[in-house]
């Protein structure tokens, strides 16, 4: 039995079947054929692309409950204080960052539309947020510092 590929791509494929009493040719219609391989690599990116997808962007430096654990010398204490007041630098630069969003909504409201009021609660949502974990970020350096 032969088959006459001409490309992968094909919409008509006439089969050859060779009957040892007479040759019958047999018409199959493809409507569409890929090679394996195609579809493995198509797989094999969508899988990808999702896995990526689902990463973490900005994982964290190091483990903070082992760190904690760990942490025995005034050395560790103070690095861990340090970390924590670097975090509560961060947090502060977003509120910051939220407070003048905040301001910009209220200022010019009529931009936004319907959108202003979402846009102003969201702000003052995340400010609170971003304020309380300085404060505790801020409280977790002051006890460090006291080990």
């Amino acid at each position: 039995m032969a088959v006459d590929v001409a490309s992968h791509y094909q919409l008509n494929t006439e089969l050859y079947v060779n009957n040892p009493k007479k040759n019958v040719i047999l018409t199959i219609e493809l409507f569409w054929r890929k090679p394996m391989r195609t579809k493995s690599l198509i797989s094999l990116f969508i899988i990808l692309g999702l896995l990526a997808a689902c990463a973490e962007r900005n994982p964290h430096p190091m483990d903070m409950s082992v760190a904690v654990r760990n942490a025995g010398t005034k050395a560790d204490h103070e690095a861990l204080a340090e970390h924590y007041e670097e975090v509560a630098k961060e947090m502060q630069l977003k509120v910051d960052e939220h407070k003048r969003l905040l301001s910009q909504y209220e200022a010019k409201s009529y931009l936004y539309g319907k959108r202003a009021l979402d846009l102003k609660a969201h702000c003052r949502r995340l400010i609170n947020i971003y304020e309380n974990a300085a404060e505790e970020n801020l409280e977790m350096a002051k006890l460090h510092r006291e080990m």
